[in-house]
């Protein structure tokens, strides 16, 4: 009884579309799904593109692979990346009017892609089974050339389910993986090349780091699902500036189990996703980090992967539809919720047309 958008009438006073929406179906063979995003925020299915790689049907035994950067664009908004964890590549897409277009497929370095970054042309995959990452060097076209010296070993090593995301610092300065069994941030620096050095191994300040975000000053604001207790999620935030993790501030979200994390554009809102509670917690982000819980939202079904239009007017959400009994997936979702002046959302429509097996979500 949500207003499924598939007739969405083209014709008021817009006449192509502002953006896009984009998810990866995580099946064998893996495709990209992409919507069309019109002025109302509203989405329309534009099509399904192979990536030339394999999904993982069952990375830990859910269709999805629950981790953050599934799918990412470019800072330009003109490639998407995407990781193939079943064939352990990373496809890439040159972002046309005319839809994607597949550019380059090439090895992820090591055992199940999970996560990829990219900042300015430097594109970063992490591997959840072999616990590693490796970098690329992109060009316009979306052709990825191996950064040499670039792969390196988490020191925890290959733990299974360990991995949640790799992030780029905006500066390209270091890169950042949330290991949520070890509840540790990895951090790598970069040098001016781009090539990855060996990581220092910093304590989480909340228990089982999943989704982060950097803010445009460079700091680092993560989700903690807090699965040791009782899944009484926090949000940190760190100072990364001069190379290392300095902790800011760690609050209660009031939401339970929160794993995805997005932060607008001015830096002054955040939202996570809890799945079992379908809740999107919103906190402000005020001066040197410090967090403020303002409110919680719900979707109609399990609260995945999140992603902000380019003016963080409208936020994307993935929401299969889970029976938590059998944890067994149905059909997967797009919420569209619109976000206000002062932060708070408000849910608009929900759109089908993805499997529920869908990961990553990324916006333009």
């Amino acid at each position: 009884g949500h207003g499924h958008g598939h007739g969405h009438d083209r014709g008021h006073g817009h006449h192509r579309p502002v953006g896009a929406v984009y998810t990866q179906t995580n099946t064998v063979p893996n495709y990209v799904v992409a919507y069309d995003r019109w002025r109302d925020g509203r989405l329309t299915l534009q099509g399904r593109y192979a990536t030339g790689g394999d999904g993982a049907p069952a990375p830990i035994g859910v269709p999805i692979l629950n981790s953050q950067g599934a799918v990412v664009l470019s800072e330009d908004g003109r490639v998407l990346f995407a990781v193939n964890a079943g064939s352990n590549t990373v496809s890439s897409f040159r972002v046309t009017p005319r839809g994607l277009r597949l550019a380059d497929v090439k090895p992820s370095g090591g055992e199940q892609p999970l996560s990829v970054s990219s900042v300015g042309r430097l594109v970063y995959v992490a591997n959840e089974l072999s616990g590693d990452i490796l970098g690329y060097r992109f060009n316009a076209s979306g052709r990825m050339r191996l950064i040499r010296g670039s792969h390196q070993q988490l020191e925890s090593g290959a733990i299974p389910g360990n991995i949640a995301q790799i992030g780029i610092s905006p500066h390209g300065d270091l890169l950042v993986v949330a290991e949520r069994v070890t509840s540790t941030l990895s951090v790598f620096p970069l040098n001016r090349r781009g090539r990855a050095g060996p990581p220092t191994a910093y304590p989480s300040t909340g228990n089982w780091p999943f989704g982060f975000a950097f803010d445009r000053y460079g700091r680092l604001v993560v989700s903690n699902a807090e699965a040791e207790n009782g899944f009484a999620s926090t949000v940190s935030t760190y100072a990364t500036g001069d190379g290392s993790l300095v902790p800011l501030d760690i609050v209660p979200t009031g939401t339970s189990n929160a794993c995805w994390i997005v932060i607008t554009n001015d830096t002054r809102h955040t939202y996570t996703t809890g799945p079992l509670e379908h809740s999107v917690g919103h906190l402000s982000i005020g001066r040197r980090g410090r967090l403020t819980v303002e409110g919680v939202d719900f979707t109609p079904h399990f609260a995945l992967d999140e992603a902000l239009s380019r003016d963080s007017r409208y936020l994307y959400v993935l929401n299969p539809e889970v029976d938590v009994a059998t944890l067994g997936f149905g059909d997967g979702h797009v919420s569209l919720f619109e976000v206000h002046r002062d932060g708070s959302t408000t849910l608009i429509e929900t759109f089908d047309g993805v499997p529920g097996s869908s990961s990553g979500l990324a916006a333009w």
